[in-house]
């Protein structure tokens, strides 16, 4: 990938939507299905499944003797396989290769960032119109996936809740089909919404502002065990 490309942008003064075609080459080698499944077995991640309302589903916890109280895999999995969209957080920690992905992410861009999966298996429904803290880098790695990026922004200092607009009240701004290895960006607090017309998976990078003494991931410390 070519963060160069994106640097081009000059965000400093131009903090807009934009795409960028073919930004990967292999998506895949950070997150294809099976890694998706083996996800489902893992306690250091959390998920979260959206309804048909377009919100967040309460999702139950179940007991066990090693692992104490966790995620139930088997409602999340009977949830994705009837057709409910899902979001796997704290991905950024998966394996070696996302984790370097991520590194030299925050070696070119001043932030401190995760890797949330967005997935469902047919034409699964995803958020309403809504909008995040976070600016965002969505990478297409399954299907394809209509996007809308709006005009509008929200003020964090208009309400202590979330808002999230009708239709009536925003104003396109961008409209894309992204398909594997394209990148979306959207700005922090922009109004935008995914239209998922079948089955996809995607990679959204979250980025929030890196200040001189926020606490990262130290990326680069590996254990090297010799025989």
């Amino acid at each position: 990938m070519n963060w160069d490309l994106i640097k081009e942008k000059n965000l400093k003064v131009n903090n807009n939507p934009f795409v960028i075609k073919n930004f990967l080459e292999c998506p895949t080698e950070y997150v294809d299905w099976n890694k998706v499944n083996s996800c489902l077995y893992r306690r250091d991640m959390n998920w979260e499944i959206i309804s048909e309302s377009g919100f967040k589903t309460n999702i139950p916890q179940v007991d066990s003797l090693w692992y104490g109280m966790h995620q139930d895999p088997i409602f999340l999995h009977d949830k994705i396989r009837s057709g409910s969209g899902f979001i796997i957080n704290q991905y950024g920690r998966f394996d070696s290769a996302v984790n370097q992905l991520l590194y030299t992410l925050e070696q070119n861009f001043y932030s401190a960032s995760d890797i949330h999966v967005y997935g469902g298996l047919g034409s699964s429904k995803s958020f309403n119109i809504h909008c995040d803290e976070t600016c965002n880098f969505i990478i297409q790695v399954d299907g394809t996936t209509p996007w809308v990026v709006y005009e509008n922004s929200y003020s964090f200092i208009s309400s202590v809740d979330r808002y999230f607009p009708d239709k009536s009240e925003v104003t396109p701004e961008l409209e894309v089909e992204l398909s594997p290895g394209d990148l979306l960006y959207i700005p922090a607090w922009k109004y935008h919404q995914a239209m998922p017309n079948g089955k996809r998976l995607s990679m959204s990078i979250a980025m929030l502002q890196r200040y001189f003494n926020t606490p990262v991931v130290h990326r680069q410390h590996r254990l090297t065990i010799c025989p």
